[in-house]
C-alpha cells in the first residue's frame, strides 16, 4: 500500500510538470507566432532614430535634455531607455565633473555632419549598420526588436550591443 501511494504521487508529480512544460511550449510557439506575423522588419526606424538623434546632438547640448529625448522617443524600446540613461547616471556618479565623454549612441565623441544611410543588414539578428553619408568610414551599428506592435530601437553604438 505504501508503495501504491509514492506512484500516485509520483505520477501526479509528472502530470503537473507536464503541464507546465506544455504551458511554456504554447507560450513560446504563441511568441514565434506573433513574431512571424509583426511583418518585415522596419529598418527605417532605425535609420531615422539615428538621423533624427544626430540632428538634435546639434542642438540639445545640455545632458538631461538628451536623456529625455531619448526617453520620450517611442522609436526606442523601453529596454534601450533604461540601459541609455543608466549608462550616463553611472558615468556621472563616477565622475561628477566628466560624466560620459562621449555620445553612447554613436560610440563616439564626433559624428558625420550630414547623417546615416543604411549601409548592411542582418534580418536574422535584427541587426543593421549604417554609415555616414558624407564620412563613409563612421560606422554604427543599431539592434532593432517587435515590442508593443512596432519595431523599436533596442541597442545602438555602445548602448545594449553585446
Amino acid at each position: 500500500m505504501i508503495s501504491f501511494l509514492f506512484l500516485a504521487c509520483g505520477q501526479q508529480e509528472s502530470e503537473e510538470t507536464s503541464n507546465v512544460h506544455d504551458s511554456i511550449i504554447t507560450e513560446s510557439t504563441d511568441t514565434l507566432f506573433t513574431n512571424k506575423i509583426s511583418s518585415e522588419i522596419d529598418w527605417d526606424v532605425a535609420l531615422s532614430f539615428i538621423n533624427d538623434y544626430r540632428d538634435m546632438e546639434d542642438v540639445l547640448h545640455a545632458e538631461e535634455e538628451r536623456l529625455n529625448w531619448v526617453d520620450n522617443d517611442t522609436r526606442t524600446s523601453t529596454n534601450f531607455k533604461l540601459i541609455h540613461r543608466k549608462m550616463y547616471e553611472d558615468a556621472r556618479k563616477a565622475d561628477e565633473l566628466m560624466g560620459l565623454d562621449y555620445v553612447a549612441i554613436f560610440n563616439a565623441q564626433d559624428y558625420p555632419d550630414q547623417g546615416f544611410e543604411i549601409a548592411e543588414t542582418n534580418e536574422q539578428d535584427s541587426i543593421l549598420i549604417v554609415r555616414g553619408i558624407d564620412w563613409t568610414t563612421f560606422e554604427v551599428q543599431l539592434k532593432l526588436i517587435y515590442e508593443e506592435g512596432s519595431w523599436k530601437v533596442d541597442g545602438a553604438g555602445d548602448v545594449n550591443m553585446q
